[in-house]
This record gives C-alpha cells, structure tokens and sequence, in this order.
C-alpha cells in the first residue's frame, strides 16, 4: 500500500506543494527554488540599499586633501614705480607734493608700464586724457626710443577706445 501511494503521490500535478512519501512531507524542489530566489532577491536589494546609503553619506572632512586654491592677481591700487613699495609711495602721494597734475574725471583704467630694467611705472588714465600725454607721462620717467613712443600710443588709444564705448 505505501508503494500505491508514493505513485498515486508522484503521479500529482508539479504545482502540489507538498509530496508524501514513507518518511513524511516534503516540499517540492519548484516551490522551494521560487521561494529562495525570492529570498535572494530581497537580501542582495537589501545589500544594495546598504551600500548606496554608505555612498550617499556626506562628510564635511574630505577623504583626500583639497587641492590649494589658484592665486589670483590682485593689482596694487597704489601710485608707486617699485613692486612692493605701494604703501610708502601712497603716502608720499597723499602728502601733496607730488608733481603730476591731479586731473578728476571719469577712470578707464589702470596703467602698469615695466621698462626692460624691471622699473614699473603706474598711474590711472581717465576718459579725458589723451593718448599723446599719457605716453608722455611715461616717457617722464622711462627712456623711450620713438618706435617705441609711438606703440604705446597706439595700444593706449585702443584701451581707452575699446574702455570708453563701455562707459
């Protein structure tokens, strides 16, 4: 009688859940393979989850140091002729004893003229000068030779040409 129904057992459907045999109840190989596969699933998206969540963690220290941040040129605002010697140049400025005329009016921009010897040479040119005086007032304190004169004229009319339609 066993026999009968261990056939009668295995000639059931695959879609039983369970299979009877001389020991007892069994679960059936389909169901149990559906079942782990489901339980896979959900641990590897639980794992996935952890790990995306770790990821995701912002810190305010960073893991490697920062790289330093680019230097930035930062002109110096002061009437001096030697690097460095802005705040000294400034103050003889502000004692009134200085021999360029003061002229008031609208500032284009800031010239910085470095002869071969290194010597820099600085001063703001307004919208009312004109090209002619401000190589003159470079040439004050700069040898130039005539070729030169008439280059920085040139460059400084289209400066203050290029600076004028924007005022």
């Amino acid at each position: 009688m066993w026999e009968s129904e261990m056939e009668h057992s295995f000639s059931k459907s695959k879609s039983s859940t369970l299979l009877e045999t001389k020991v007892g109840t069994v679960a059936t190989s389909p169901v149990l393979g559906r079942t782990a596969n489901f339980h896979r699933d959900d641990y590897d998206k639980q794992v996935k989850q952890a790990s995306e969540r770790q990821r995701a963690r912002h810190t305010t220290t960073p893991r490697r140091p920062r790289r330093p941040d680019i230097q930035v040129y930062h002109p110096r605002r002061g009437n001096g002729s030697e690097p460095g010697g802005g705040a000294e140049n400034e103050e003889w400025n502000e004692s009134g004893s200085s021999t360029e005329p003061e002229t008031h009016g609208t500032e284009l921009f800031w010239l910085d003229y470095q002869a071969d010897s290194g010597r820099v040479t600085s001063f703001i040119v307004h919208k009312e000068d004109m090209p002619e005086s401000v190589v003159e007032r470079v040439a004050e304190e700069n040898v130039l030779d005539p070729a030169m004169r008439v280059a920085l004229q040139s460059r400084v009319r289209k400066e203050m040409d290029k600076r004028q339609d924007k005022c």
